[in-house]
Protein backbone atom coordinates (compact mmCIF):
# COMPACT_ATOMS: atom_id res chain seq x y z
CA UNK A 1 0.00 0.00 0.00
CA UNK A 2 2.11 3.09 -1.52
CA UNK A 3 0.41 5.43 0.87
CA UNK A 4 0.51 9.04 1.87
CA UNK A 5 2.63 9.93 -0.85
CA UNK A 6 0.27 8.95 -3.31
CA UNK A 7 -2.72 10.80 -1.53
CA UNK A 8 -0.95 13.61 -1.18
CA UNK A 9 0.05 14.20 -5.16
CA UNK A 10 -3.94 13.23 -5.42
CA UNK A 11 -4.88 15.90 -3.53
CA UNK A 12 -3.08 18.59 -4.62
CA UNK A 13 -3.80 17.92 -8.46
CA UNK A 14 -7.82 17.47 -7.18
CA UNK A 15 -7.21 20.72 -5.40
CA UNK A 16 -5.80 22.39 -8.76
CA UNK A 17 -8.30 20.75 -11.06
CA UNK A 18 -11.47 20.30 -9.42
CA UNK A 19 -13.81 20.18 -12.30
CA UNK A 20 -11.80 17.27 -13.26
CA UNK A 21 -12.60 15.06 -10.39
CA UNK A 22 -14.85 12.77 -9.08
CA UNK A 23 -15.28 11.50 -5.32
CA UNK A 24 -16.94 8.15 -5.09
CA UNK A 25 -17.84 7.12 -1.19
CA UNK A 26 -19.16 4.17 -0.05
CA UNK A 27 -22.28 5.07 2.63
CA UNK A 28 -22.46 2.56 5.88
CA UNK A 29 -19.01 2.26 7.35
CA UNK A 30 -17.28 5.36 5.27
CA UNK A 31 -19.79 8.53 5.59
CA UNK A 32 -21.74 6.63 8.85
CA UNK A 33 -20.39 4.68 11.54
CA UNK A 34 -21.64 1.32 11.49
CA UNK A 35 -24.98 0.70 13.51
CA UNK A 36 -26.62 -2.25 15.14
CA UNK A 37 -29.29 -2.50 12.74
CA UNK A 38 -29.58 -0.64 9.52
CA UNK A 39 -32.26 1.66 10.31
CA UNK A 40 -30.18 3.42 12.86
CA UNK A 41 -27.31 4.80 10.77
CA UNK A 42 -26.92 8.15 9.88
CA UNK A 43 -24.41 10.84 9.18
CA UNK A 44 -23.42 13.40 11.45
CA UNK A 45 -24.72 17.12 10.91
CA UNK A 46 -20.35 17.73 10.89
CA UNK A 47 -19.83 15.79 7.98
CA UNK A 48 -23.02 16.23 6.15
CA UNK A 49 -21.67 20.24 5.83
CA UNK A 50 -18.74 19.12 4.79
CA UNK A 51 -19.97 16.54 1.95
CA UNK A 52 -22.64 19.56 1.05
CA UNK A 53 -19.07 21.58 0.64
CA UNK A 54 -17.28 18.72 -1.54
CA UNK A 55 -19.94 18.54 -3.81
CA UNK A 56 -20.01 21.96 -4.67
CA UNK A 57 -16.67 21.55 -5.51
CA UNK A 58 -16.55 18.45 -7.04
CA UNK A 59 -18.60 15.92 -8.60
CA UNK A 60 -19.62 13.82 -5.72
CA UNK A 61 -20.99 10.36 -5.69
CA UNK A 62 -22.33 7.80 -3.17
CA UNK A 63 -22.03 3.96 -4.13
CA UNK A 64 -24.43 2.18 -1.77
CA UNK A 65 -25.63 -1.18 -0.96
CA UNK A 66 -28.66 0.70 -0.05
CA UNK A 67 -32.03 1.66 -2.43
CA UNK A 68 -30.79 5.04 -4.33
CA UNK A 69 -33.28 6.67 -2.59
CA UNK A 70 -32.37 5.71 0.91
CA UNK A 71 -29.02 6.57 0.81
CA UNK A 72 -30.07 9.72 -0.50
CA UNK A 73 -32.02 10.49 2.71
CA UNK A 74 -29.54 9.15 5.04
CA UNK A 75 -26.58 10.69 3.27
CA UNK A 76 -28.79 13.73 3.07
CA UNK A 77 -26.80 15.50 0.36
CA UNK A 78 -29.29 16.27 -2.38
CA UNK A 79 -26.09 18.02 -4.43
CA UNK A 80 -24.42 14.47 -4.73
CA UNK A 81 -25.61 11.36 -7.40
CA UNK A 82 -26.40 8.11 -5.75
CA UNK A 83 -25.92 4.63 -6.99
CA UNK A 84 -27.92 2.05 -5.21
CA UNK A 85 -28.66 -1.66 -4.56
CA UNK A 86 -24.70 -2.33 -4.99
CA UNK A 87 -24.49 -0.58 -8.44
CA UNK A 88 -28.02 -1.49 -10.15
CA UNK A 89 -29.69 1.66 -9.99
CA UNK A 90 -28.80 5.12 -10.17
CA UNK A 91 -30.24 8.80 -8.81
CA UNK A 92 -29.41 11.51 -10.07
CA UNK A 93 -31.52 14.85 -9.38
CA UNK A 94 -35.12 13.52 -9.61
CA UNK A 95 -34.18 10.62 -12.30
CA UNK A 96 -33.82 7.37 -11.05
CA UNK A 97 -32.55 5.18 -14.19
CA UNK A 98 -31.69 1.10 -13.88
CA UNK A 99 -27.93 -0.04 -14.63
CA UNK A 100 -28.36 -3.32 -15.54
CA UNK A 101 -31.43 -5.42 -17.26
CA UNK A 102 -32.98 -7.03 -14.42
CA UNK A 103 -35.87 -9.40 -14.18
CA UNK A 104 -38.36 -9.12 -11.31
CA UNK A 105 -37.34 -11.33 -8.87
CA UNK A 106 -39.97 -9.44 -6.07
CA UNK A 107 -41.24 -12.97 -5.55
CA UNK A 108 -38.26 -15.03 -5.57
CA UNK A 109 -36.92 -12.85 -3.13
CA UNK A 110 -40.40 -12.66 -0.76
CA UNK A 111 -40.39 -16.81 -0.79
CA UNK A 112 -36.50 -17.27 0.15
CA UNK A 113 -36.76 -14.41 3.02
CA UNK A 114 -40.07 -16.34 5.11
CA UNK A 115 -38.25 -19.76 4.14
CA UNK A 116 -35.30 -18.37 5.76
CA UNK A 117 -36.86 -16.49 8.52
CA UNK A 118 -38.78 -20.24 9.45
CA UNK A 119 -35.35 -22.05 9.15
CA UNK A 120 -33.50 -19.15 11.06
CA UNK A 121 -35.96 -17.50 13.52
CA UNK A 122 -33.43 -15.92 15.40
CA UNK A 123 -32.64 -13.21 12.28
CA UNK A 124 -36.26 -12.59 11.63
CA UNK A 125 -35.99 -9.47 13.18
CA UNK A 126 -32.84 -8.54 11.29
CA UNK A 127 -34.20 -9.58 7.87
CA UNK A 128 -33.96 -5.90 5.48
CA UNK A 129 -35.93 -5.92 2.40
CA UNK A 130 -34.86 -3.90 -0.45
CA UNK A 131 -36.06 -2.94 -3.72
CA UNK A 132 -33.84 -5.24 -5.63
CA UNK A 133 -32.59 -7.82 -2.36
CA UNK A 134 -33.03 -9.04 1.17
CA UNK A 135 -30.37 -8.99 3.77
CA UNK A 136 -30.20 -10.69 6.75
CA UNK A 137 -28.03 -9.37 9.62
CA UNK A 138 -26.49 -10.83 12.45
CA UNK A 139 -24.68 -8.36 13.32
CA UNK A 140 -27.48 -7.76 16.63
CA UNK A 141 -27.20 -11.14 18.11
CA UNK A 142 -25.55 -12.39 20.69
CA UNK A 143 -22.22 -12.65 20.44
CA UNK A 144 -21.53 -16.13 21.71
CA UNK A 145 -24.21 -17.50 18.75
CA UNK A 146 -23.03 -15.68 15.99
CA UNK A 147 -20.94 -18.05 14.42
CA UNK A 148 -23.86 -20.93 14.65
CA UNK A 149 -26.44 -18.67 13.83
CA UNK A 150 -24.50 -17.68 10.85
CA UNK A 151 -23.28 -20.91 9.83
CA UNK A 152 -27.16 -22.09 9.67
CA UNK A 153 -27.87 -18.97 8.04
CA UNK A 154 -25.28 -19.32 5.12
CA UNK A 155 -27.08 -23.37 4.72
CA UNK A 156 -30.53 -21.98 4.60
CA UNK A 157 -29.93 -19.24 2.18
CA UNK A 158 -28.26 -21.61 0.06
CA UNK A 159 -30.87 -24.40 0.39
CA UNK A 160 -33.87 -21.91 -1.05
CA UNK A 161 -31.68 -20.22 -3.30
CA UNK A 162 -32.96 -20.21 -7.34
CA UNK A 163 -31.36 -19.79 -10.24
CA UNK A 164 -32.33 -15.64 -10.66
CA UNK A 165 -31.13 -14.77 -7.27
CA UNK A 166 -27.08 -14.94 -6.23
CA UNK A 167 -25.83 -14.30 -2.80
CA UNK A 168 -23.41 -11.79 -1.50
CA UNK A 169 -21.28 -11.12 1.34
CA UNK A 170 -20.51 -8.86 3.46
CA UNK A 171 -19.37 -7.43 7.18
CA UNK A 172 -21.81 -9.51 9.37
CA UNK A 173 -24.75 -9.81 6.42
CA UNK A 174 -25.64 -11.81 3.73
CA UNK A 175 -27.38 -10.38 0.93
CA UNK A 176 -29.40 -11.92 -1.73
CA UNK A 177 -30.12 -9.67 -5.27
CA UNK A 178 -30.86 -10.57 -8.64
CA UNK A 179 -27.92 -13.03 -10.66
CA UNK A 180 -26.33 -10.39 -12.91
CA UNK A 181 -23.15 -9.20 -13.63
CA UNK A 182 -23.03 -6.00 -12.05
CA UNK A 183 -21.44 -4.25 -8.96
CA UNK A 184 -20.02 -1.34 -7.65
CA UNK A 185 -16.75 -1.77 -10.34
CA UNK A 186 -19.33 -1.91 -13.62
CA UNK A 187 -21.13 1.36 -11.79
CA UNK A 188 -18.02 3.22 -10.96
CA UNK A 189 -16.80 2.34 -14.73
CA UNK A 190 -20.48 3.80 -15.67
CA UNK A 191 -19.15 7.11 -14.14
CA UNK A 192 -15.87 7.27 -15.43
CA UNK A 193 -17.87 7.20 -19.06
CA UNK A 194 -20.42 9.59 -18.30
CA UNK A 195 -18.68 12.34 -16.45
CA UNK A 196 -15.30 11.65 -17.99
CA UNK A 197 -12.99 12.73 -15.21
CA UNK A 198 -9.33 13.15 -15.31
CA UNK A 199 -9.23 11.41 -11.76
CA UNK A 200 -11.27 9.11 -8.94
CA UNK A 201 -11.35 8.89 -5.44
CA UNK A 202 -12.97 6.12 -4.11
CA UNK A 203 -13.22 5.33 -0.74
CA UNK A 204 -14.94 2.01 1.03
CA UNK A 205 -14.66 -0.38 3.87
CA UNK A 206 -16.37 -3.41 2.59
CA UNK A 207 -16.01 -6.89 0.49
CA UNK A 208 -18.49 -5.00 -2.35
CA UNK A 209 -16.62 -1.62 -2.15
CA UNK A 210 -13.57 -4.33 -3.64
CA UNK A 211 -14.89 -4.32 -7.29
CA UNK A 212 -14.89 -0.58 -7.45
CA UNK A 213 -11.05 -0.53 -6.38
CA UNK A 214 -10.32 -2.89 -8.79
CA UNK A 215 -12.11 -1.24 -11.20
CA UNK A 216 -10.34 1.88 -10.66
CA UNK A 217 -6.84 0.28 -10.39
CA UNK A 218 -7.14 -1.12 -14.05
CA UNK A 219 -8.23 2.19 -15.80
CA UNK A 220 -5.23 3.89 -14.49
CA UNK A 221 -2.86 1.15 -15.39
CA UNK A 222 -4.08 1.38 -18.69
CA UNK A 223 -3.67 5.13 -18.11
CA UNK A 224 -7.02 6.37 -18.67
CA UNK A 225 -7.22 8.17 -15.15
CA UNK A 226 -5.25 9.15 -12.32
CA UNK A 227 -6.72 7.58 -9.36
CA UNK A 228 -6.63 6.42 -5.68
CA UNK A 229 -8.44 3.83 -3.65
CA UNK A 230 -9.13 4.40 -0.19
CA UNK A 231 -9.76 1.89 2.31
CA UNK A 232 -11.84 3.10 4.99
CA UNK A 233 -10.54 1.39 7.98
CA UNK A 234 -13.20 -0.35 11.01
CA UNK A 235 -11.02 -2.10 13.84
CA UNK A 236 -11.68 -5.50 13.92
CA UNK A 237 -14.12 -5.53 10.63
CA UNK A 238 -11.98 -4.67 7.82
CA UNK A 239 -11.79 -7.42 5.15
CA UNK A 240 -8.27 -8.23 3.94
CA UNK A 241 -9.05 -8.33 0.66
CA UNK A 242 -10.12 -4.65 1.02
CA UNK A 243 -6.38 -3.18 2.43
CA UNK A 244 -5.35 -5.86 -1.04
CA UNK A 245 -7.22 -3.72 -3.26
CA UNK A 246 -6.91 -0.05 -1.97
CA UNK A 247 -4.00 1.69 -2.29
CA UNK A 248 -4.33 3.94 0.94
CA UNK A 249 -6.09 4.07 4.05
CA UNK A 250 -7.73 6.15 6.97
CA UNK A 251 -9.08 5.52 10.48
CA UNK A 252 -12.93 5.41 10.32
CA UNK A 253 -15.03 7.54 9.44
CA UNK A 254 -13.71 10.50 11.33
CA UNK A 255 -10.10 9.98 9.15
CA UNK A 256 -12.43 10.19 5.71
CA UNK A 257 -13.94 13.13 6.88
CA UNK A 258 -10.34 14.69 7.88
CA UNK A 259 -9.39 13.53 4.13
CA UNK A 260 -12.08 15.78 3.07
CA UNK A 261 -11.07 18.49 4.70
CA UNK A 262 -8.07 18.40 3.11
CA UNK A 263 -9.86 18.26 -0.42
CA UNK A 264 -10.91 21.76 0.59
CA UNK A 265 -8.24 22.80 1.46
CA UNK A 266 -7.28 26.37 -0.38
Amino acid sequence: MPGRDLLLAFLQEARRDAEGTLIALDVDGTVSDIAPAPDESFVSEELRATLVRVAQRYRLWFLSGRDADLAREIVGVPEAGYIGAHGLEALDGDELRRLAPIEDVAGALDTLASAVARDVPEVAPHVERKHWSVAFHYRALPFADVERIMARLGASIERHLTPELAVHTGKMVFEVGPAVEHDKGTALAWLIETHAPRRVLAAGDDLTDVAMFRALAQRRERGAIDGVAVAVLQPGETPAQVLDAADTAVDGVAGLHRLLLELLAP
